[in-house]
C-alpha cells in the first residue's frame, strides 16, 4: 500500500493539471494521508488491496510505454495491461477474492502444475517479445 501511495504521488506530482495547479499540493498532501492512513486503519485486506493499486499503477506505465512502439505486437502487452486492470478494479472491489482463487489454484496439484506451465509459458513469450521485437 505504502508503494502505490508514492507512486501514485509520483505520477499526480508529474502531471501538469492546470486546471488543479492552486490546489495541487494540497491534493498530494490529502492523497498521502489517505494512502499512509489506510495502512493504518485499514488493516482488513490491506495487502490486498496494496497489490490493486500496484497493478492498477503497473497497467497505466505499461500502457503508456506500449502507446509509442511501432509494432503490432504492442497489442499482446496492452491486453495483459487491461487484464491487470480488470483484475486490479476486482480485488478492490471485493479483496476476499484473491484468497478464493488462492485456495481454488492450489487445491488440486495438477491444476497448480497445468496453470504454473502456462504461466511460464506465457512469460517465455513475453521475454521473446521483449528480446526480439520490443528493442
Amino acid at each position: 500500500m505504502s508503494l502505490g501511495t508514492i507512486w501514485f504521488i509520483y505520477n499526480v506530482r508529474q502531471e501538469s493539471i492546470a486546471d488543479f495547479a492552486a490546489m495541487k499540493k494540497y491534493m498530494l498532501a490529502a492523497f498521502a494521508v489517505v494512502g499512509f492512513g489506510a495502512c493504518f486503519f485499514l488493516k482488513d485486506f490491506l495487502a490486498v488491496r496494496g497489490l490493486a493499486v500496484v497493478l492498477l499503477l503497473l497497467a497505466k506505465l505499461t500502457l503508456d510505454a506500449a502507446r509509442w512502439h511501432p509494432s503490432q505486437w504492442t497489442v499482446v502487452i496492452q491486453v495483459l495491461a487491461y487484464v491487470w486492470v480488470i483484475i486490479g478494479m476486482w480485488l478492490t472491489i471485493s479483496p476476499w477474492r484473491l484468497r478464493d482463487w488462492i485456495q481454488w489454484y492450489t487445491r488440486d496439484l495438477q491444476r497448480m502444475k497445468i496453470l504454473s506451465a502456462m504461466k511460464v509459458v506465457g512469460g517465455l513469450v513475453i521475454a521473446t517479445l521483449g528480446f526480439t521485437v520490443y528493442r
